[in-house]
């Protein structure tokens, strides 16, 4: 626990030094030298966090993609445990579209906010249109140093074993190529499973803690690109992709 609060500091104050004056437009760091800087800082401590979790081994599957094949596009994942976003951020240094509510944590706050993820604020009245604009100007205003934006479409975690929730839309109407990810957390050790909806955050991370290893696999897909027919109608290219998840997950 110690160790792993050490990594989240450390990440913590080297962010704020690396933006140190540095000029944020919607919500974006502007200068791409920066942004890059921030995005490695924090994609090798979130590895190290892993490590520390007990997650010593990360499988890798499926289609490899370049840096720059994967930037700025919007990637769809299922969404299993808030593990998935450590997982993630070791991986690609992705952006995410998440609850406003992650902006307020302390430290994680500015974390997020560093990396460029998008807010929903529920509480001010914001609606899904208003994100999925958001979603489009990224997308519009990408370059080779921007991050890719995560999305769970699903809206919330799952046990990951069972099914698949069917897709939101919103990751789809911006009608550009998709990467989507599987993630699967093989069962190998005891009756541990990331899925912790059904038991407290404390308990999940001591269970987490105490287990010797953890295993998870990391499945690149081939990028969906939308037809013509599903760029008129995003209800169908999320259709597609999600089936092609459900395939991919032997759901």
């Amino acid at each position: 626990v110690l160790t792993g609060t050490m990594l989240v500091l450390t990440c913590w104050t080297s962010c704020r030094v690396l933006l140190l004056g540095a000029k944020i437009k919607d919500g974006v760091v502007v200068n791409p030298v920066r942004r890059t800087l921030v995005r490695r800082v924090v994609q090798h401590l979130s590895r190290a966090m892993l490590w520390v979790l007990g997650f010593y081994r990360i499988e890798h599957g499926g289609v490899h993609h370049s840096e720059r094949e994967m930037a700025g596009k919007i990637v769809v994942s299922n969404h299993v445990s808030y593990l998935d976003v450590v997982i993630l951020l070791s991986q690609c240094a992705p952006c995410f579209v998440a609850k406003g509510a992650v902006s307020r944590v302390p430290i994680l706050g500015f974390l997020a906010k560093s990396m460029g993820c998008i807010f929903v604020f529920r509480s001010r009245g914001e609606h899904g249109a208003s994100v999925v604009q958001d979603l489009c100007k990224r997308v519009q205003n990408q370059d080779e140093s921007s991050p890719p934006i995560i999305v769970f479409p699903e809206g919330t975690t799952t046990s990951g074993t069972a099914a698949l929730l069917k897709f939101k839309t919103g990751a789809f109407v911006p009608a550009s190529p998709v990467v989507p990810i599987a993630l699967r957390y093989p069962h190998s050790n005891g009756n541990f499973n990331p899925s912790y909806e059904s038991v407290s955050f404390t308990k999940h991370l001591f269970v987490l803690l105490s287990t010797w290893s953890h295993s998870v696999v990391v499945e690149h897909l081939d990028i969906c690109s939308p037809t013509e027919r599903e760029r008129k109608s995003p209800a169908e290219f999320c259709q597609r992709v999600e089936g092609v998840m459900a395939r991919a997950l032997q759901l």
